[in-house]
C-alpha cells in the first residue's frame, strides 16, 4: 500500500471525508484496531532553514518532519536528560486512585483498576505519551480492546507523531495508519486517547519543541566548533630550531625526527658552546577564545532546561528554585503538578470513564487517578512555623491588636475547637478552678482543710532571763 508523502498533508485532502463530530462511541466489540506504519528517524539537521520548514510544517499541523526531529533531537545528552528529568518526577511517584464515591461497588472498581493498572497503562507508554504531548504538543495512543471475556478491558499502545496530522475541514486530528489509511482521532473516542495539555485546537504551536529548535541546533554547533578549537590547539605546532650555519644531513634529520613526535617523543638536540645549537619549542595559542565556547554551551543548556523543567540549577547540581537544601530537585514543582493534573485528567475521561460505562454501565463510577507528586511536608519546617504563629499571636495580645485570632489561625490550616468545644474546655476550666479554691478555703477557727494544727505554746514557763 502506497503511504502519503509530506507533501500531500495538506488542508482538504481529495476523498477525504471524516466527519465532523467530536465524539466516536463506537461500542469496543466492533472496532477494528489499527496497524502502525514504520518509523524512520531523520539524521541531525545542520541548516537553519531546514529546521525553519520543519517548524512551519508543524505550525500548519503537519507533524510528519517535526514528529522525526523530536526523535533527532533526544540524541543530544542535555535534551534527554532534561525529558528523563520529567518524566522520572511524574511516573516515580506513588499513583493513588480515588473512587468515585463510598459505595462497594465504586470501591471494588478502584480495587479492580488498581490490580491491572500496568497492565493496562504501561509506565513505558505512558512515558511516550506524556512525551509527545510535551514536545509536540499532543499525544496519541489507541485503546487496543480485549473483549473476549468480562471485563472488558483494553491495553494504550502509544502512536508516533510523524503520523499525526491536523485538518480544519474535519477539526479534527487524523493518524496515518498502514491498514485504514486515515483515521480520525476525535476528542472523545472509545478507541483513542488524545492527551493535548494544551489544548486539543492548534496544541501543536504549543509544543515545547519550538522553543527548542534553536537552543539545540546553537549547542549542536557550538560543540563541533569547540570540538575543532580543541583539536587545532590542542596541538601546538612544534619549531624546530637549528643553527644558522647548520649541516644539511644532520638539518634534515633532526627536522624528521621532531616531525614524528606523535609517535616519537624522544630525540637528540645538539648544543654547542657558542650557542649555535638544535632545540624545539612549541608555539601555544595564547587566546582565551574557549570562553566563548563555554559561555554558548551555558546558553544553551540554561534555555532546554528552563523550557523542559521550568528551572535550570536542578541540571547542574544546585538547589532548584525556592530551595538551598535539596540539589537536584529535578522539575519545578508547578510544573510537575500541571503535569499530572493534566495527565489524569486525560486518563479520567478519555480511558477510565470508557471503562466503566462498557463494563458497569455508568462512567460517573470512574475513579480519579492522582500521582502524589507533592513532597511529604518536612517535620521541622512544620515546628518552626508552629513557633512562629505562636509568637505572633504573644505579640498581638501584647500590644492589644484588634485580630480575631480564630479566623487567624483557620486561614493557616490549624486544628481548631469548634465554638460548642471551647465553650465547654471554659467551663470544665472554671469548675475545676472552683473545685480547688473550696479546697483550699480557710474553716471557722482560722485553719484550712489541709493544714496542719498549729503548735501550742507551753503553759506557765517564763523565759528565762541572761
Amino acid at each position: 500500500m502506497a503511504t502519503m508523502t509530506p507533501s500531500q498533508y495538506t488542508v482538504g485532502i481529495p476523498g477525504v471525508t471524516a466527519g465532523a463530530q467530536q465524539e466516536d462511541k463506537t461500542p469496543p466489540n466492533e472496532l477494528l484496531p489499527t496497524i502502525e506504519l514504520p518509523v524512520y528517524g531523520v539524521a541531525a539537521v545542520d541548516r537553519k532553514w531546514w529546521l525553519d520548514q520543519f517548524m512551519s510544517e508543524m505550525d500548519n499541523g503537519q507533524f510528519f518532519n517535526a514528529g522525526r526531529l523530536g526523535d533527532s533531537i533526544k540524541r543530544d545528552g542535555r535534551v534527554l536528560g532534561a525529558l528523563e528529568q520529567r518524566k522520572a518526577a511524574l511516573f516515580g511517584a506513588p499513583l493513588q486512585l480515588e473512587p468515585a464515591n463510598d459505595s462497594a461497588l465504586a470501591v471494588k472498581i478502584r480495587d479492580e483498576l488498581l490490580a491491572g493498572w500496568e497492565r493496562m497503562f504501561p509506565r513505558t507508554e505512558l512515558e511516550e505519551l506524556h512525551e509527545y504531548a510535551t514536545l509536540h504538543g499532543l499525544g496519541i495512543a489507541e485503546k487496543i480492546w480485549d473483549t473476549s471475556k468480562t471485563p472488558w478491558t483494553f491495553r494504550i499502545s502509544v502512536r508516533h507523531p510523524q503520523f499525526y496530522l491536523w485538518l480544519w475541514n474535519t477539526g479534527n486530528y487524523h493518524l496515518i495508519t498502514l491498514n485504514r489509511a486515515l483515521v480520525r482521532v476525535p476528542e472523545r473516542s472509545t478507541q483513542w486517547i488524545n492527551h493535548a495539555p494544551y489544548g486539543y485546537k492548534r496544541a501543536y504551536l504549543n509544543g515545547r519543541l519550538r522553543a527548542l529548535v534553536d537552543p539545540w541546533m546553537m549547542r549542536m554547533w557550538n560543540k563541533n566548533d569547540w570540538a575543532n578549537w580543541c583539536e587545532m590547539h590542542g596541538k601546538p605546532i612544534r619549531k624546530a630550531i637549528v643553527p644558522q650555519k647548520a649541516d644539511p644531513v644532520q638539518e634534515k634529520q633532526f627536522v624528521s625526527n621532531v616531525s614524528k613526535l606523535g609517535s616519537n617523543t624522544t630525540i637528540k638536540v645538539r648544543r654547542d658552546a657558542d650557542g649555535n645549537s638544535y632545540d624545539v619549542e612549541l608555539l601555544e595559542a595564547v587566546s582565551m577564545g574557549w570562553k566563548g565556547f563555554q559561555g554558548m554551551m551555558e546558553w544553551s543548556d540554561n534555555e532546554i532546561a528552563q523550557v523542559l523543567l521550568g528551572q535550570t540549577a536542578s541540571m547542574d547540581n544546585n538547589g532548584g528554585l525556592n530551595s538551598q537544601e535539596d540539589p537536584g530537585k529535578g522539575v519545578r514543582m508547578d510544573v510537575l503538578a500541571a503535569d499530572n493534573a493534566k495527565l489524569c485528567e486525560t486518563l479520567y475521561v478519555q480511558a477510565l470513564r470508557d471503562y466503566c460505562e462498557f463494563n458497569y454501565g455508568d462512567p460517573d463510577l470512574a475513579p480519579r487517578p492522582n500521582y502524589q507528586v507533592a513532597p511529604p511536608e518536612d517535620e521541622a519546617d512544620l515546628a518552626a512555623t508552629d513557633q512562629l504563629v505562636a509568637q505572633t499571636l504573644v505579640s498581638f495580645k501584647t500590644a492589644a491588636a484588634p485580630v480575631n485570632v480564630r479566623e487567624y489561625l483557620e486561614e493557616r490550616g490549624f486544628p481548631l475547637l469548634t465554638p460548642e468545644e471551647e465553650a465547654q474546655q471554659k467551663a470544665d476550666a472554671m469548675e475545676q478552678a472552683q473545685q480547688m479554691a473550696a479546697l483550699t478555703k480557710p474553716n471557722d477557727d482560722g485553719e484550712g482543710d489541709d493544714s496542719k494544727p498549729a503548735p501550742k505554746k507551753p503553759q506557765g514557763q517564763k523565759p528565762k532571763k541572761k
